[in-house]
């Protein structure tokens, strides 16, 4: 995992969810590229938490 955090200050984040019984598929864009893409637990807090501290 990188140490390097990028900024997305001011930019538009544009975030799908797939969301399963069980788990939800995360994928984020900006500028047109995905810049990230999870799988995670099916957990709303959860989903909100990785949310605020990644973006």
């Amino acid at each position: 995992m990188s140490t390097n955090k990028i900024s997305y200050q001011g930019k538009k984040v544009y975030v799908g969810i797939d969301v399963h019984l069980k788990t939800y598929s995360v994928t984020a864009r900006c500028e047109g590229a995905v810049v990230h893409r999870v799988t995670m637990e099916a957990n709303p807090t959860g989903l909100v938490t990785y949310l605020k501290r990644s973006y």
